[in-house]
């Protein structure tokens, strides 16, 4: 039987605790590391193996590259029975700072707090920082945690950065419930975006937890404040990003 185990890496030895699961494979949870890879080393993000976000930190990036191409290679002759004779190009990004996009939970009580969700769970894990995402994104969240949230209406439930290619302005889109005072969303995006002068505008939708089978696209926005778009430059192409489509 197969058994999955996240955060080991191939030639280790754990004890590991399994869950029950379907017929065919099982899960499971390293209890311990019985004997470790010298491919091992040290996550540099404090909130590693309890956010759910990344799952390869335990990896030097000159590995994590050449795992997630042979990920690639077998996924393609394991599900589309495709076997690839060719060099798989690799056009790795920096190992850290390099998202420019990024989505949080919001918790407005007892205090202010912005998070992820718990590896395999939904609870809330709150963070003060995200290694991966960009300088601008990490100093709005430093700001915004620092100002207790500065107001932040107790309706916001999720918000997404996006910043521009230059790092130098973000646009900002929160998701709220459809009843959310308007004129304090309005009100609490003015504020913010008098402490974070970097921030082109900000977008409110209702909440995706409340409309599963909608893309926010597809949303009207309930506020609107600033921006609604922000130009984002490659090379000699020019993108318009707009507050509410997904874009990388």
């Amino acid at each position: 039987m197969a058994v999955f185990v996240p955060f080991v890496l191939p030639g280790e030895h754990v004890e590991a605790e399994i869950a029950p699961g379907k017929a065919g494979f099982a899960r499971g949870s390293v209890s311990q590391l019985v004997e470790r890879s010298s491919e091992r080393v040290e996550a540099a993000c404090p909130y590693f193996q309890q956010c759910g976000g990344c799952q390869y930190q335990h990896i030097s990036y000159e590995r994590q590259l050449e795992y997630k191409a042979g990920i690639l290679r077998e996924t393609l002759q394991r599900i589309a029975k495709i076997e690839l004779k060719a060099e798989i190009k690799l056009h790795p990004s920096p190992p850290w700072n390099y998202r420019n996009r990024t989505r949080l939970q919001v918790r407005t009580a007892p205090e202010f707090a912005l998070g992820y969700h718990r590896f395999g769970l939904h609870e809330f894990l709150p963070v003060r920082e995200c290694p991966i995402s960009s300088p601008l994104i990490n100093r709005l969240v430093a700001r915004l945690i620092e100002l207790q949230g500065s107001g932040c209406p107790a309706g916001i439930e999720e918000v997404e950065l996006f910043a521009d290619a230059g790092d130098e302005r973000l646009l900002v889109w929160a998701f709220c419930g459809r009843d959310a005072d308007r004129e304090a969303l309005l009100r609490w995006a003015e504020t913010v975006r008098r402490e974070v002068p970097a921030i082109a505008g900000m977008t409110f939708f209702p909440s995706r937890r409340r409309s599963e089978e909608e893309e926010p696209s597809d949303l009207k926005p309930l506020a609107q404040s600033g921006a609604a778009e922000i130009i984002y430059r490659v090379r000699n192409a020019e993108y318009r990003v707009r507050a509410g489509l997904f874009s990388r």
